[in-house]
């Protein structure tokens, strides 16, 4: 976690906190290690080893979590809410009154339910994202999604839709949905405790951002929002409205300026291309530039592949994910 609490429960941020003071995890109030060195992860409070907190048990920090929260402003991340009783719960992201909840892992019923009705309570929407990816992986793609162990706390909700919105995160391969690769968000619409799970639309990260900044309800009001998601048919994955744009690099880059990072993927090739700054702007000037390749199902993270030279930058290959 990135925010903790002092001893007179002041919220302090990471890189305010000082090596020789004591800080507390707003939820279990546990002392916290503070770690503001290393080259594997950035600086952050740590539980210590055999920490009984249910937020460091079900909700341990990793790369994934951390690059949904980055997406967001920095104030929106980690809030610390407490209510009259002095209950305290961290907010993964609070942005125009919408909570949202990141889960990595397996959690229990009970605790979903705490933290969706602990949010509903000081009035915020709550959407729940579930990092989905390892099941997509294993060859799903259409019907009832399987209840794996880490959703088995969805198991028992019902008429999820009327109160909440979840979503699982997965990779969509050109195959399944034409002209469309990547990685995407799925709209549970209902839960069948024998069959599995149940999705009514897919979005793009791009368009679950614009979901956000615009107020727009998610799934089912699909048919009102043509362009802004794709509505799944009898649990197939098919397009009911216009394909996805496939463009130059140099296209993409110049739709979205003044960007650090950018995302895009390469339809032909099945990978995922993220590129700095420093290489936009060589794009722009017609220099070759060089970025970080991911491919689904193979690499856990951008990490894991060397920099290289990019191929094909000017064939309208590439579709957009995501900026920062």
């Amino acid at each position: 976690m990135y925010k903790a609490v002092d001893k007179f429960e002041n919220v302090i941020k990471i890189e305010d906190a000082s090596i020789n003071t004591d800080y507390f995890c707003p939820e279990c109030n546990e002392k916290l290690i503070t770690k503001k060195r290393g080259l594997k992860k950035h600086p952050h409070f740590a539980h210590k080893t055999g920490s009984a907190c249910v937020e460091n048990k079900y909700d341990p920090m990793c790369e994934w979590h951390t690059t949904w929260q980055e997406r967001f402003p920095e104030d929106c991340r980690e809030v610390v809410i407490k209510d009259e009783k002095g209950k305290r719960h961290i907010a993964d992201v609070i942005y125009n009154n919408i909570e949202i909840e990141f889960q990595h892992s397996g959690m229990p019923i009970e605790l979903f339910e705490d933290r969706t009705e602990f949010y509903h309570k000081f009035g915020y929407k709550v959407i729940w994202v579930f990092d989905g990816n390892d099941v997509f992986n294993q060859g799903y793609n259409s019907g009832p999604f399987p209840f794996t162990s880490k959703f088995e706390c969805l198991k028992k909700i019902k008429n999820i839709s009327n109160y909440l919105d979840v979503f699982i995160e997965g990779n969509v391969q050109s195959n399944l949905i034409t002209n469309y690769s990547g990685l995407y968000l799925h709209h549970i619409e209902s839960i069948d405790e024998k069959t599995g799970i149940n999705f009514d639309a897919v979005y793009t990260i791009e368009n679950f951002m614009n979901h956000l900044d615009n107020n727009f309800e998610f799934a089912p009001a699909m048919d009102q929002l043509c362009g802004r998601g794709i509505r799944i048919n009898e649990h197939e994955y098919k397009i009911s409205f216009e394909p996805i744009k496939k463009q130059t690099l140099l296209e993409i880059v110049n739709e979205h300026p003044n960007v650090e990072y950018l995302i895009a993927h390469n339809t032909e090739t099945g990978y995922d291309l993220l590129i700095n700054k420093y290489n936009i702007n060589r794009l722009k000037n017609g220099v070759f530039i060089k970025g970080k390749l991911k491919t689904h199902g193979k690499s856990k993270d951008f990490k894991n592949r060397p920099i290289g030279e990019i191929y094909f930058t000017s064939k309208p290959v590439w579709v957009y994910q995501t900026s920062y």
